[in-house]
């Protein structure tokens, strides 16, 4: 009998990113809540499921991403990238506790920087080896689990890391950013990640090439309130500049500074 039970809660755990202890106790009302909770800890031993407040999250879903390869997403709209970077350096000053995200505009600002000392946290190992090609830049690496498309490390050793950190100024760049899903990210862990350094940070700073307006991912990780700095290659629809405008962020379009 419970066999067959949990094969069903195998399949909801395999259908679903998160799975609440609410929605288990509703699908099987004739068990008590110890029993569910026997059942999740049964998943979270073999390694099939995290547990979280209120249930438990699928690491089948944690551990796939719908976002491009690293070095495929590297390739793509480079010299927008390079503008990005150009303008964000303005936020980078000596002294200050630095994040710099998985993103490859980030890569890109890693590339740029200029020879000053700086104390740069990262939860990416590319980001971590092209800043050891500055001397004077102390280099803190987040642990955690490996994601194989994106190059970032992410799960709850990196969560914890980061929860002990504050940062003064946080560089992120998201997948896509729209209207009512806010920026997203395709892979959960590293957008739980995300999540993390946002709330740890004084400052976030944006890095979001023209390509990812009105582009939503599934995964959420902070809304336009969240942030202070949007740093975008050209001119962001207009609706999103009103967006902003009404949420207090500060835009700046590359292409207007630069040239």
């Amino acid at each position: 009998m419970y066999k067959q039970r949990r094969e069903t809660i195998r399949a909801i755990f395999n259908s679903q990113p998160f799975t609440s202890y609410k929605e288990l106790e509703a699908r099987f009302p004739e068990l008590s809540s110890m029993t569910i909770r026997r059942d999740v800890d049964y998943f979270q031993n073999k390694g099939e499921v995290v547990k979280v407040r209120g249930g438990a999250r699928s690491v089948k879903f944690m551990m796939t991403s719908m976002d491009d390869t690293f070095d495929k997403r590297r390739s793509e709209n480079i010299m927008a990238k390079r503008k990005i970077a150009v303008v964000a350096l303005n936020y980078i000053t000596a002294g200050k506790k630095i994040f710099f995200d998985a993103g490859t505009t980030v890569m890109a600002l890693a590339s740029a920087l200029p020879e000053k000392r700086l104390n740069i946290t990262t939860n990416c190992p590319h980001v971590a080896f092209e800043l050891l090609k500055h001397q004077d830049v102390v280099i803190n690496i987040i642990g955690g689990t490996l994601n194989r498309t994106d190059l970032s490390l992410s799960g709850t050793q990196a969560n914890k890391y980061i929860d002990s950190c504050d940062f003064d100024v946080s560089f992120i760049a998201p997948t896509g950013f729209s209207e009512f899903n806010g920026f997203t990210t395709g892979n959960w862990s590293e957008c739980d990640v995300k999540r993390h350094v946002v709330k740890k940070s004084q400052k976030v700073v944006v890095l979001l090439d023209s390509s990812k307006f009105n582009k939503s991912m599934p995964y959420t990780f902070a809304n336009l309130e969240d942030v202070s700095t949007i740093i975008c290659d050209s001119r962001p629809p207009e609706r999103v500049m009103e967006l902003a405008i009404a949420a207090g962020v500060e835009v700046i379009i590359a292409d207007e500074v630069i040239s």
